[in-house]
């Protein structure tokens, strides 16, 4: 019978609560004033509210995020996932601030008069 070391995480390395939330507040501070910072909270959130990997964010695309219905989520497809397997992330952190009117043909963000555009499917060779 085959059994797994206990995982040894050194928990100097491991944010509390209180400095997780020290961090959205900074962000949330200053993404309004700086456009280089706002992605960095959307990537924070993703990460450490909804549990995405390093590399099912950057393997999101516009067609997975889907905030019609009552229940806005993500959908993580099969080859960004970890194990290959599809999953549904929920997005109860944001349902006021990804609402319809701000990605289906909403504005960027707060003060932006630029439309969000579908970027075009990449081409296989």
């Amino acid at each position: 019978m085959l059994t797994c070391a206990p995982w040894r995480v050194d928990r100097s390395k491991i944010l509390t609560r209180r400095e997780l939330a020290a961090v959205l507040a900074d962000l949330n501070r200053k993404a309004p004033r700086s456009p280089s910072t706002r992605p960095d909270l959307v990537v924070f959130r993703l990460a450490c509210r909804c549990g995405l990997r390093a590399s099912e964010i950057a393997g999101l695309r516009l067609d997975d995020v889907v905030v019609t219905g009552d229940r806005p989520h993500l959908r993580i497809r099969r080859n960004v996932a970890k194990g290959g397997r599809r999953r549904t992330v929920p997005l109860w952190w944001a349902r006021h601030a990804i609402g319809p009117g701000r990605l289906a043909g909403g504005t960027c963000g707060p003060g932006r008069k630029r439309p969000l555009r579908r970027l075009p499917p990449k081409r296989r060779a």
